[in-house]
């Protein structure tokens, strides 16, 4: 079987429920549409229609009068009108002629409804008692709308009082661009009013779902993003609007001091509904994405021919413009149709929707086209044709956009049970790992404290160790020194190598002295250690301890303090600034010669305190500077003298954990300069 077979036999069902729902159509709009046999013109009820008692009288060029369509000559060219019908798009003018007859005991006063809005001009000659007639006033779009009798969307003139049982003989001269539609009709004021009700009912219910529609389209574009719905919207905008120009709607509420105001709204509003209905349906039935490039270019075809048809009709050419933009809509729909037939037998299930859709705006729009041009007569369906094509076609596609936004809903709904499940099964996974991790956290703990637990013993047994050693060392060390000091003093006599070697034997010993209270000596360790301890602290006191200490390391030594310019207190450790100060002055007089001039000053700078220690001594190099505070590292200078190299690594860190710094300055046989900045506490 071939693949067209395949694609219709496919489609059969809905092509066969299509056939019936155009067959029921066009049933009904053979009974509606069909002639009506004439009715009387005898006033005798709340509301008459002049079917079959309206005789027309074309004018081509308007010039005629009241005068000259009663002649004999001219009034013998008047056709009688079977059944209200529209005449097309004529020039110049139509003269109707009608005669009405009043009983006793009936109402004399009547209403005569035109029942044609877009109309531009109407003048009523009404007659009199001699025989002559009376011109109205002028009513129509082209004319201010209070110049009506009765305050409608379509022009009524009020008659009487009628003479009863006295035939009457009216005329009616009519002209417009519009199609030309011959329906009036006759109103009692009660009548009119029971009438008037059931109309704005109607008109309501069509603005009121029309707006409805306007803003469902807007939703469904937001909520199933198918911006497809903004160009149905923009497109039902366009048609509410065409309508309310068209039956007279925006002439009465909106621009009534406006004459003409209805024919160029109805221009506006409907030369864009072609490119728009067209842009819709193209992206709708996914075919603008397929023929991208020709889908624009015919777009733009569409836009450009709504454009010139627009200016064409505002500028003195109506009646054709808009003759020529019924064909041409209707010959596009046709062209719609048969894509999306072609594009349905594909298998495409929204080109099959749009079909079903487009068919009711196709009837509808032959319809009251084929009345416009006069090839319909006028009758309830073909004057609202369009307007009932055009609400069933967004009915089709609703039930679409309902079907599909139930089927996302559904999807939404299976998704989020889906992501819930999984939501689950993560929170229990979740739940698993964090009770796994919780245990190799607790067993990282317990390792944790067993090493912290070993550091502490391992602590404790190197400051026993340290202790002992310090203990052990320094006895022995001071028994050597104090023998080698007695042998230098036995030997005052002796001869010189023996003073030397008593001299070397002393010197070690101070070295190694040194060595122990520099490795062993737990303060330094420990102040660090313990953390910092701030305490308002007399400063000026640290400084004079650190005079002290180096005083009794060189008796020899010139030591100065200037502490003048210090505060009587600071916010600080004071162990572990005393023992800094301790350091940088016992190194003053350690790497300095005998006689050496040793100052301890301090002031206040940046916001904070300055303790100084410097010396005149010989200074020490500038590439052995900066590596001074590096740990064990000593100078060539310095071999002389005993050490470790921990000193200012170890002062520099205990003023650092403070807050301050510690920097020093030199140049060879410059002297040396160190200085400890500590900051003062800041107002709260």
């Amino acid at each position: 079987m071939s693949g067209a077979a395949v694609c219709l036999r496919r489609m059969a069902p809905w092509l066969a429920a299509t056939q019936r729902g155009c067959g029921f159509l066009g049933l009904l709009l053979w009974l509606l549409v069909a002639p009506m046999p004439g009715q009387t013109q005898t006033l005798d009820g709340d509301a008459v229609s002049l079917d079959g008692a309206v005789h027309v009288l074309r004018d081509p060029s308007g010039a005629l009068g009241i005068e000259d369509v009663r002649h004999p000559g001219v009034a013998k060219d008047f056709v009688l009108l079977e059944q209200p019908r529209s005449l097309g798009y004529v020039t110049g003018a139509i003269w109707l002629r009608f005669t009405l007859t009043q009983p006793d005991g009936v109402a004399d006063r009547w209403w005569l409804d035109l029942n044609l809005p877009p109309l531009d001009e109407a003048q009523l000659f009404e007659p009199r008692a001699n025989g002559s007639y009376t011109a109205r006033a002028k009513v129509g779009a082209e004319h201010l709308f209070a110049q009506r009798d009765v305050h409608y969307r379509s022009p009524i003139y009020k008659l009487g009082p009628l003479r009863s049982s006295t035939p009457q003989t009216y005329y009616l001269r009519m002209s417009g661009n519009n199609s030309m539609v011959i329906a009036p009709r006759l109103w009692t004021a009660s009548g009119f009013v029971t009438y008037y009700g059931f109309e704005q009912l109607f008109f309501g219910a069509f603005i009121a779902a029309s707006l409805l529609l306007f803003f469902s389209s807007l939703h469904f574009c937001w909520s199933i993003r198918d911006g497809s719905y903004a160009l149905l919207a923009a497109f039902i905008g366009s048609n509410l609007g065409h309508f309310l120009a068209v039956e007279g709607v925006a002439f009465k509420y909106l621009l009534p001091t406006v004459p003409g105001s209805s024919d160029v709204l109805m221009v506006l509003f409907w030369v864009p509904m072609m490119p728009l209905l067209s842009k819709f349906m193209l992206r709708y039935a996914d075919l603008y994405a397929i023929w991208e490039k020709w889908a624009k270019l015919y777009i733009r075809l569409l836009w450009l021919v709504s454009a010139v048809t627009a200016v064409a009709a505002l500028n003195g050419y109506f009646s054709s413009a808009v003759q020529f933009y019924q064909v041409w809509t209707l010959v596009q729909i046709v062209l719609h149709l048969l894509v999306l037939v072609a594009h349905a037998m594909a298998g495409h299930r929204r080109a099959r929707i749009m079909i079903h859709a487009i068919v009711w705006l196709l009837i509808g729009s032959g319809l009251r086209a084929g009345r416009n041009l006069g090839l319909l007569p006028a009758s309830a369906v073909t004057d609202y044709a369009f307007h009932w094509g055009f609400v069933a076609f967004l009915m089709v596609l609703y039930f679409a956009a309902i079907q599909r936004y139930q089927k996302m809903m559904k999807s939404k709904e299976r998704a989020q049970a889906m992501a819930l499940e999984l939501s689950r099964q993560a929170e229990q996974q979740l739940a698993l790992d964090v009770a796994s991790r919780t245990a190799e956290l607790n067993q990282a703990l317990n390792q944790v404290e067993t090493s912290l637990a070993l550091e502490r013993q391992a602590h404790e047994d190197q400051r026993q160790f340290f202790a002992t050693v310090s203990h052990e060392l320094r006895t022995p060390l001071a028994v050597i020194n104090a023998t080698a000091l007695n042998l230098q003093m036995d030997m005052a006599q002796a001869d010189e190598a023996a003073r030397l070697r008593c001299g070397r034997i002393l010197r070690a010993t101070d070295q190694l002295a040194e060595l122990v209270r520099n490795c062993f000596e737990e303060d330094r360790f420990n102040a660090i250690a313990r953390g910092v301890r701030r305490e308002t602290t007399d400063v000026r006191a640290l400084i004079y301890d650190a005079h002290d200490a180096a005083r009794l390391i060189s008796p020899q030594h010139h030591l100065h303090v200037n502490v003048e310019s210090l505060p009587a207190s600071l916010v600080c450790d004071p162990e572990l600034t005393r023992l800094a100060l301790r350091t940088l002055a016992s190194n003053a007089v350690k790497y300095t010669p005998a006689g050496t001039h040793v100052e301890l000053l301090g002031g206040l700078a940046d916001g904070g305190v300055v303790l100084e220690v410097r010396d005149d001594g010989p200074g020490v190099a500038a590439r052995d500077l900066p590596k001074l505070f590096r740990r064990y590292y000593r100078g060539a200078n310095a071999a002389h003298v005993p050490g470790t190299g921990l000193g200012l690594p170890l002062a520099r860190e205990m003023i650092e954990v403070q807050g301050g710094t510690l920097r020093v300055e030199s140049a060879e046989r410059q002297g040396f300069a160190a200085f400890v900045w500590l900051p003062l506490p800041q107002p709260t």
